[in-house]
C-alpha cells in the first residue's frame, strides 16, 4: 500500500510538472504571435504611408479580407 501511495503520488507530481510547463509553452507562444501581429501591423502601416487615400482604403479592405 505504501509502495502505490508513493508511485500515485510521483504520477501526480509528474502530471502537474508537465501540466505547468505545457502552459508556459502555450504562453510564450502566444505572446510570440502577439510579436509577429504587431510587427506585421507596423510594415503594413509603413506601407500604406507612401500610398494615396484611396489606395489604403482597399488596401486595407484587402487585408481585413484575409484576416477574415
Amino acid at each position: 500500500m505504501k509502495k502505490f501511495l508513493k508511485q500515485f503520488f510521483l504520477i501526480l507530481i509528474s502530471v502537474i510538472t508537465i501540466t505547468i510547463i505545457t502552459v508556459y509553452i502555450i504562453e510564450l507562444v502566444h505572446e510570440l504571435l502577439i510579436c509577429i501581429n504587431h510587427l506585421y501591423q507596423m510594415v503594413v502601416n509603413e506601407m500604406l504611408v507612401g500610398t494615396n487615400y484611396v489606395d489604403k482604403v482597399i488596401l486595407n479592405m484587402n487585408l481585413n479580407k484575409h484576416a477574415a
